[in-house]
């Protein structure tokens, strides 16, 4: 798993043990999803802004680059 995902995991109160998510805070699990998608909506966001003129395949690429998605 990506170190930066696992990351937001943990930001999240979400934690990962053998690449699988458990809540690891007193929290309410819909939150931490909804956390953890928000920061790496925040992420992606980020990469976009970062690239602003390059073509959407490119920044699409550096995206999946990023959070080390292979497909």
């Amino acid at each position: 798993m990506n170190e930066r995902i696992k990351e937001f995991a943990e930001q999240a109160g979400l934690g990962v043990i053998h690449n699988g998510i458990v809540l690891t805070k007193n929290v309410n699990a819909a939150e931490a999803f909804e956390n953890f998608a928000l920061l790496i909506v925040k992420e992606c966001c980020k990469i976009i802004s970062d690239h602003p003129y390059r073509p959407v395949g490119v920044i699409k690429r550096n995206v999946k680059e990023h959070f080390g998605v292979e497909k």
